[in-house]
């Protein structure tokens, strides 16, 4: 090998370590916990470089907000800190039990007034106001304020670390997904990825550098804060396309709320449309929660369901409506696999194989059919009883 060649070898060895160290970064990157990434973008946009590159007569940077999206008060946000498939979660009916009289007071003020005056809030309206608009006393508005603030320490102070009774799995709920005139829109809880991601004229960086504008420090760091706004977009595009794909596929669920109507959708498949890798996607979405227009707050793998978990979803659900029948009286026997499979098809238009059936069955840890009608007649603990395997 001639020195040239060897040059040549070594030029795109640096090449493609520089690549894998840029996946590497952009994978911790978007491995960030939400509150930190949120810090870190406030830290960049203080800086006075990042403002400097935003000035009218500059025009380096500028936002470019996506579409059908709006930034939405948070303060509902903390009232489910704790979104499990499991039982281990705030006690919420514990908790209204207690406040039954402000709970109907709020039933029949209606959603939308209690959202947009006590969760939201309307900027620069009085509390006189809002009883006022509300026909309340202005005590109840106090006492309707407090009930919020407490549920917000409630919900905190349920979600401390250090309470070992249950294993809880911590989600940052970044969006609300809405209806607005038959629309599915999206408010984000943050301004930071409401303004949405930044635009960068880097022909106009370059031309810049060598006006005299700025300082010769200030053009040492602009590179350097650049990449971090690329790391940035990076995410903030992703968690973009993500929710829009999700309300593009999994449009008839968010409008109904009912799990049945969820599609197969995997990150793969997401991951190939609109052309990121996988892992960056799952990273994204880990631990992440959008509220839903029904105001459930769900996890964004939720969203994600395989084909096969909804056949186990809806198998349970043939299981449990055969419980019911067979403690009516409308039905004499339990449901064999072969049984299951025509229910399938006959209830959800869906065809599996007798073999699929019985491998999801016992994946759920749903006994055998004679089992089963011995559970039913009391002679063993009904599995019906116990939390599901299924996180639905």
């Amino acid at each position: 090998m001639s020195a040239l060649e060897g040059r040549q070898v070594l030029a795109q060895r640096a090449k493609q370590v520089a690549k894998l160290m840029g996946r590497m970064k952009l994978a911790e990157f978007m491995s960030l916990p939400e509150d930190e990434f949120q810090k870190l973008i406030q830290e960049v946009e203080n800086e006075p470089l990042f403002k400097k590159l935003m000035l009218s007569e500059i025009k380096v940077i500028r936002y470019k907000k996506p579409p059908w999206t709006k930034i939405t008060q948070p303060k509902m946000l903390p009232l489910d800190p704790t979104i499990t498939p499991s039982r281990d979660t705030l006690e919420v009916e514990s908790f209204l039990a207690q406040e039954k009289g402000l709970v109907s007071t709020i039933k029949k003020l209606g959603v939308d007034r209690f959202k947009k005056y006590f969760l939201d809030g309307v900027p620069e309206v009085t509390s006189k106001e809002v009883a006022r608009q509300c026909g309340l006393t202005l005590e109840t508005v106090r006492k309707i304020y407090d009930f919020v603030d407490k549920f917000y320490l409630e919900s905190k102070l349920t979600g401390s670390p250090q309470d070992n009774r249950t294993a809880r799995i911590y989600y940052s709920t970044i969006a609300s997904i809405e209806k607005n005139n038959g629309q599915l829109t999206v408010g984000y809880f943050s301004s930071e990825m409401a303004k949405g991601r930044y635009l960068i004229d880097f022909d106009r960086v370059e031309k810049i550098k060598k006006v005299g504008i700025f300082a010769k420090n200030e053009i040492r760091k602009i590179d350097s804060l650049l990449n971090k706004l690329r790391l940035i977009n990076s995410r903030k595009t992703t968690i973009y396309q993500v929710i829009q794909n999700l309300i593009e596929v999994q449009r008839d669920f968010l409008l109904s709320g009912d799990f049945q109507d969820l599609k197969p959708f995997t990150q793969v498949s997401l991951s190939r449309k609109i052309g990121v890798n996988p892992s960056l996607i799952s990273r994204a979405i880990n631990r992440k929660a959008i509220r839903i227009p029904q105001g459930r707050q769900i996890s964004l793998k939720t969203l994600f369901p395989s084909k096969r978990e909804i056949r186990k979803k809806l198998i349970r659900e043939v299981i449990e409506q055969e419980k019911n029948e067979i403690q009516n009286g409308s039905l004499s026997k339990t449901y064999s696999d072969q049984e299951i499979r025509t229910q399938l098809r006959k209830k959800y238009g869906i065809s599996i194989s007798r073999r699929s059936i019985s491998d999801c069955r016992k994946n759920l840890k749903i006994p055998s059919s004679f089992e089963r009608m011995h559970q039913y007649q009391g002679k063993a603990p009904s599995f019906l009883d116990s939390p599901s395997t299924l996180a639905f």
